[in-house]
């Protein structure tokens, strides 16, 4: 009433009601008391303020000023919250009383809020108050970035801070804000000395990534490839850290790309500012990941052209080739354009170890100090040499039982060592760490027994976990991904199996699966677990100039390194990604299953942290189906392993169905030939539910906020999770698509035989559960589509079709006129199961239906068979419109056949619905696709039909508009 008066200009003598007042004054001392309080948490906010807050937002100004404006209560949350995690000198809205630091993992002081904003509460705030809280990090990074480029801090923003920032990008108005504020801010860090800001910004943006739609996750790919460019060429100092999340947020959003994300090739992965040659890993990674999408989606004329284009712009700036193994499961033209792609230069042991030999003779050799740094000083005019000479040391100590000795000294100037790090830019520490694996793998090749290859590996693993030289997830990631020859590949493959079977990886992997929770958004106390871990393990991103870094020896000079905090990861949480590309390397050798089963079986519970399980696991299965189809037990535990640790963390039945479970866990699985019939009656049932009837859907799916999940709805869960249960069960492609046909031809038979009025209400339902069928089937691999295809020419072949006879070919084709006359309800039912197969796929299973329509028209002998496959494949036309030369090909195969058939013999020119039908088909096909705009492809063709082919296009023609 007060809004419309002032906007019409009436006074109205109106006083704020009295129960209003004392409501609203009683709220804000309320709100006052719990700001003032020291140490205030913003989980003291209750889902009862929300509503509050919105009504002060929406509510006009009163006549006798009420103490509170609209905004007051939303100003004094959001400062409160910002202020304190800022530093302790308050705002115009919070206390003077400081809420004091903690120690972060890092050995950082950050301040002690460590509880973020609650989801209900951010749930019930209306858009226009999140929106005004993404804003507001405007001014705190910029309030941040000025203070420490001129006064670097020595106390760093609170964890509740961050974790609210992460909470706020679930919403979509406030995470354009925060992603784009991000993304004009990152130069600004880099710039003025806010390298803490900018490590944490992609540690939140790698391990607080929601579910992103597409044009983000490639806008945050391209914008961390641009720092990375910039950050090569930068020293180490207080940058790599940086460095390392700059690799997870780009490794986490290259691997969560789907199929849906790839469906154009306008995608982000194509833009070639991210292929940089001081980024051989990255590219690699990029390229793979390409080859795996565009296989699944199919290689249609469009995608097989920009493919080639691709790989050659990407090949001019990144020379490289790929190993026999990966190559062969590679589509067919990446192997021939690779083929024609001269091979590596072999790396020259010979030479190098030379080098590497002389250097390590001299450092042993050396009895001074002085002598040693004379050593240094030459060593420093190749740095690539650093990590080798290293290695060697270590190795060569190892071999003579001087490292099992009480005050043995590892290598020879660990402070020099410490100096020449320090001073190398990071891409060429990449470049030495690459050369130290070509080197170590070189090596280990010429071993004859398992015990000296251990000991080699022990020794690279005694430089990332004792000395901290290395990087574990970044020697894991080049060994995996390097080009080593095909005869080292398995060597290269020992060496990771090695590496993870190392006790101080094993610990750490026990120790984070004990404190830190997978649904990171249900613990209250997410950042006193990691605390707690790093406290028994703490991290350091460089070598520092002692041996024992926790407990420096007195005297003993050693760098002083700047460090960060860390918010949400550890070692651990940055191979969950490197650990993705560890199980397509085992898959591609054949000759390492048993070290495969062994990783899998102990490091396997990696994959409950895995943000896309479900996905990742999907498209390995569908890309590596022709390795993986004859061997069934592998799929048993990657499923275990990649879901089963998961679902743990999940209500029964999430991932899992019940059914499927007791198959999984079985002693003895392999005694299972195929699963009942039941089993996917309830699979397709859940999916069925899911797409038509989400109120009926299983009740785990209505208690899970889907946000925090990989997909956003239960029907894609429902999908994907029943995708992976028929690729990993027994039985084959035939009995999995056998199963989902019986269930089909149960409905199909309560459907038949009923009044028009009942039957076209069961057809209704029939043609959901073929949907639904077909769905799954679309999100398989081609072998279970060639099933279909399989059915498809038991249809042609039948009596109704093979043979000139009196029959109805309208109903025959139709499904819901054969099952309402009960006839022959088979053919009509193939071609609908195979259309809703591909409608709803990519272009990869219609490519599958044009390459068998090519092989078996030839052999049709009826019209009745060539109306089959028109009524078929016409409808599904759409997906090739920029496919012209597969449409061409398509319709001369057409007239072709058509043409032999009706001009074979007087009685095999067909009926007259026969003729009518065909040439409505090939008329509607001429008019709607542009395969022959100058008729010198089909006139010749048409000329040959029979006259009553003649007269219906004449007449189709003149009613069309178009001269024939």
């Amino acid at each position: 009433m007060m809004r419309r008066a002032k906007q019409d200009n009436v006074g109205v003598a109106c006083n704020t009601p009295t129960c209003l007042k004392l409501l609203i004054e009683y709220i804000l001392a309320a709100i006052d008391r719990a700001v003032s309080q020291p140490g205030f948490q913003s989980m003291h906010l209750k889902p009862e303020h929300a509503a509050v807050v919105n009504c002060f937002v929406s509510m006009p100004v009163l006549k006798d000023q009420v103490v509170a404006s609209k905004m007051d209560y939303v100003d004094k949350m959001a400062y409160s919250l910002i202020d304190y995690t800022l530093d302790n000198s308050g705002g115009a809205y919070s206390s003077s009383q400081s809420v004091g630091s903690t120690l972060a993992p890092g050995g950082c002081s950050v301040y002690n809020v460590t509880k973020p904003l609650q989801m209900d509460w951010l749930d019930g705030v209306s858009i226009h108050i999140r929106t005004i809280l993404a804003n507001m990090l405007s001014s705190c990074f910029s309030r941040v970035i000025t203070s420490f480029r001129d006064v670097p801090g020595s106390v760093f923003l609170a964890p509740a801070f961050w974790e609210t920032v992460s909470r706020l990008m679930l919403y979509e108005e406030s995470l354009n804000v925060i992603l784009t504020l991000i993304g004009m801010k990152l130069p600004e860090m880099a710039k003025n000395n806010a390298l803490f800001l900018l490590a944490t910004n992609f540690e939140l943006l790698a391990f607080r990534m929601p579910y992103l739609p597409i044009n983000w996750k490639g806008n945050i790919v391209v914008m961390a490839m641009n720092m990375h460019k910039e950050f090569n060429n930068f020293q180490p100092t207080g940058s790599i850290q940086a460095l390392v999340y700059m690799y997870q947020v780009i490794m986490r959003s290259i691997q969560s790309f789907n199929v849906e994300d790839f469906s154009t090739r306008n995608s982000h992965l194509s833009v070639p500012a991210l292929y940089l040659p001081e980024s051989e890993e990255i590219t690699r990674l990029l390229l793979l990941t390409i080859f795996r999408l565009t296989s699944i989606v199919g290689l249609d004329q469009p995608m097989l052209q920009f493919l080639n284009n691709h790989l050659a712009s990407v090949q001019e700036g990144l020379p490289h080739t790929w190993g026999h193994q990966i190559l062969s499961t590679l589509p067919e033209n990446v192997r021939t354009f690779y083929g024609m792609v001269p091979p590596p230069a072999k790396f020259d042991k010979k030479s190098i170890s030379g080098l590497v030999e002389e250097f390590v003779r001299r450092l042993r050799a050396a009895n001074t100090d002085q002598e040693v740094r004379r050593v240094f000083e030459t060593l420093n005019g190749k740095p690539v040499l650093i990590y080798c000479v290293i290695w060697r040391q270590l190795v060569l100590n190892s071999e003579s039982g001087d490292l099992a000795a009480a005050n043995a000294v590892p290598f020879k100037g660990p402070h020099y060592t410490a100096v020449i790090l320090e001073k190398q830019p990071l891409k060429m520490q990449m470049t030495a760490l690459r050369f130290l694996m070509d080197y170590v793998i070189a090596d280990i090749r010429q071993m004859v027994t398992v015990e000296q290859i251990s000991r080699q590996c022990e020794c690279l693993s005694l430089m990332v976990w004792k000395y901290h030289i290395l990087p574990f997830d970044r020697v894991l990631l080049v060994t995996l991904l390097r080009h080593f020859g095909d005869d080292n590949s398995l060597v290269s493959v020992l060496c990771v199996h090695l590496f993870c079977k190392a006790p101080e990886f094993l610990a750490r992997l026990a120790e984070t699966v004990n404190l830190i929770p997978p649904v990171y958004w249900q613990a209250e106390n997410y950042f006193d677990q990691v605390v707690a871990y790093h406290h028994k393990y703490p991290e350091y991103f460089q070598f520092n100039g002692n041996f024992d870094m926790n407990n420096p020896v007195a005297g003993t000079p050693s760098l002083l390194q700047t460090r960060y905090p860390l918010y949400f990861s550890n070692v651990i949480l940055r191979c969950v990604p490197v650990f993705d590309v560890m199980v397509h390397r085992f898959i591609e050798l054949p000759g390492c299953q048993q070290q495969f089963e062994t990783v899998l079986e102990l490091c396997g519970k990696i994959f409950s942290f895995h943000d896309r399980p479900v996905t990742f696991l999907w498209q390995t299965f569908h890309f590596y189906d022709n390795l993986l189809k004859d061997n069934l037990a592998i799929r048993r535990k990657l499923m275990k392993a990649v879901v089963g640790f998961k679902a743990e963390h999940y209500p029964p039945n999430f991932y899992f169905t019940a059914q499927y479970e007791a198959y999984l866990t079985a002693t003895t699985p392999d005694a299972t030939p195929s699963m009942p019939i039941d089993y996917f009656h309830h699979l397709l049932a859940r999916l069925h539910t899911c797409m038509y009837s989400s109120h009926n859907s299983p009740p785990v799916y209505h208690t899970l906020d889907w946000r925090f999940h990989e997909y956003p709805n239960a029907t894609t869960h429902a999908l994907y999770t029943g995708c992976l249960e028929l690729m990993s069960i027994p039985g084959g492609a035939d009995g999995t698509v056998s199963g989902l046909v019986g269930c089909l031809s149960e409905r199909m038979t309560a459907a038949a035989g009923h009044g028009e009025e009942l039957a076209e209400q069961k057809f209704q339902q029939l043609q959901r559960w073929i949907n639904s069928a077909g769905l799954f089937l679309s999100a398989l691999p081609a072998r279970y589509f060639r099933v279909l295809l399989n059915m498809l020419d038991v249809a042609l072949w039948t009596p109704e079709m093979s043979e000139e006879c009196d029959t109805d070919i309208v109903t025959i084709l139709d499904l819901q006129r054969s099952l309402v006359s009960q006839s022959n309800s088979s053919i009509a039912f193939t071609c609908q199961l195979i259309q809703a197969t591909i409608l709803q796929n990519t272009v990869a299973h219609m490519l599958l239906l044009l390459g068998h329509f090519h092989q078996i028209i030839g052999s049709v002998s009826t019209l009745s068979q060539i109306l089959l496959l028109l009524k078929l494949i016409t409808p599904l036309l759409g997906k090739l419109t920029s496919d012209l030369d597969r449409l061409r090909a398509f319709v001369t195969d057409v007239l072709q056949a058509v043409t032999r058939v009706a001009t074979r013999q007087p009685a095999s020119t067909g009926s007259d619905q026969q003729i009518a039908l065909l040439s409505e088909a090939l008329f509607y096909i001429l008019d709607t696709y542009p395969v022959d705009q100058n008729k010198e492809l089909t006139s010749p063709f048409i000329n040959g039909l029979p006259d009553g082919f003649h007269k219906r296009l004449r007449f189709l023609a003149q009613a069309n508009g178009f001269k024939f």
